[in-house]
């Protein structure tokens, strides 16, 4: 209560002081206003020993856009209603998913409301301006191809694309950027990856009797698509690494009904779909854009799901040689392109070696180093260890791969002959060369 009279006595001799200093009613009555408002924060978070955690969280719950949360932690904080009718809880509630980072959030927490809604309608304004026309005309994206060939690294670029209308020269610190401010989520697909992570799970939380109860907790798709609903004119991007290596069926369940365009919110055909877990109708905002890629040289898992196809607009990101130059007289682009045309011809185009493994190489010993670790087992495994089919594609010379007759076991003397195939430990001189050419001899030295 002292403190409290102190307050009112403060207001009290301010007043008689406006009061002296100018005949303005209007002016008086402005300035008690927002001195009043001033003190009532100040004096609300005055009672609180641990103000600035409850900073901290409530610009950290903006961006991890948790709307309860925030309206308990600014409660906590004695946030007062502003009078001209803008409630600063609202504020806080509109600022969910905008690019509002936490410290300018923070720094307006410490110096009172009026900056606060200052932030926020700024914030607003920007929102409601122009936003540029996304150069691309569907939402659901799949970018495929062997691996090796950019697939994920092509995302950054594509998603500022998306978000910005186009890319600039510094695209990677804008990427990183709109992943911060949530406009960008990344997920990569797996075989574990399921419904509950995707859109939304139960989860247990402790009750008050002692025990616990499983309450539903939204996934990556339901978090990002809030966020892009609430901010209508800006796109939202949901990058899904390697799409084909989970069950689709299982992780998207009843929402592969709403990826089509005419089905999201606000579209002829809108379809809301109720999730199992939290009863609550659910649709797709019409500015969310998926953008998947898919390895198409991975044996290990099926065909895209059918209703997924049909659904997404398939981009293929091939091999490109042009992009190599010479290593100390190496012609990587003539080495890729001689391998590639080969695997071609024995399996298919979906089966090659992208142009990013060779990308890093400085030197001879670094090509060396790709080729033995990386490319040539690679190769291997696309034929299933068919060593005969992986030394014709190295140029069918023993530079790269070396075989050994095997003597067979006593008795079994008509048997077919086999080799024993090695990776040679070093590449002798013009082996590259020999590949391109598909020189019959080459250097059959052994190894040092």
């Amino acid at each position: 209560m002292a403190g409290r009279t102190c307050v009112v006595d403060n207001i009290g001799t301010d007043r008689k002081k406006m009061a002296k200093r100018t005949s303005s009613k209007t002016d008086a009555r402005r300035f008690r206003q927002r001195y009043a408002e001033d003190t009532a924060f100040r004096s609300a978070t005055r009672k609180r020993k641990n103000i600035a955690y409850h900073q901290k969280t409530v610009a950290e719950l903006i961006e991890a856009a948790e709307p309860g949360k925030v309206r308990r932690a600014a409660t906590a904080l004695g946030y007062p209603s502003a009078r001209d009718g803008k409630d600063l809880l609202a504020l806080l509630w509109d600022a969910i998913g905008t690019s509002i980072k936490a410290e300018s959030v923070r720094k307006a927490l410490r110096a009172g409301p009026l900056p606060l809604r200052t932030l926020f309608q700024d914030e607003k304004e920007r929102l409601n301006a122009v936003q540029p026309d996304s150069p691309f005309a569907t939402v659901n994206t799949i970018l495929y191809g062997p691996p090796g060939t950019g697939k994920t690294w092509a995302t950054r670029k594509r998603c500022v694309e998306i978000c910005d209308g186009q890319a600039g020269a510094n695209d990677r610190q804008r990427y990183r950027e709109l992943l911060d401010c949530g406009r960008v989520e990344f997920v990569t697909f797996h075989q574990s990856y399921g419904y509950e992570e995707f859109v939304e799970g139960l989860r247990p939380k402790p009750s008050k009797s002692g025990g616990f109860k499983l309450k539903p907790v939204r996934g990556v798709l339901k978090r990002i698509a809030e966020r892009a609903r609430r901010i209508p004119g800006e796109p939202h991007v949901l990058v899904i690494d390697e799409i084909n290596r989970a069950n689709i069926s299982k992780v998207m369940g009843e929402l592969i009904t709403l990826l089509e365009e005419d089905k999201r919110e606000g579209a002829e055909n809108e379809v809301a779909v109720t999730l199992p877990h939290s009863r609550k109708p659910f649709t797709l905002p019409a500015n969310l854009h998926f953008l998947g890629t898919m390895n198409t040289a991975d044996r290990s898992i099926a065909l895209i799901d059918t209703a997924l196809r049909r659904r997404f607009v398939f981009e293929e990101v091939a091999p490109d040689p042009t992009l190599l130059g010479k290593v100390e007289g190496i012609n990587l682009p003539a080495v890729l392109m001689a391998i590639n045309e080969r695997l071609e011809y024995l399996i298919d185009r979906d089966h090659l070696i992208g142009h990013a493994w060779l990308m890093g190489a400085k030197t001879k010993a670094d090509v060396d180093e790709i080729m033995r670790r990386k490319i040539i087992p690679l190769i291997a495994e696309y034929f299933y260890d068919d060593w005969r089919k992986v030394k014709a594609v190295l140029g069918n010379t023993k530079d790269f791969v070396r075989d050994e007759p095997l003597n067979p076991p006593p008795g079994l003397g008509d048997e077919d002959e086999r080799f024993r195939w090695t990776v040679r430990k070093s590449f002798p001189d013009g082996a590259y060369g020999r590949l391109v050419a598909g020189a019959q001899q080459a250097d059959d030295k052994p190894d040092a």
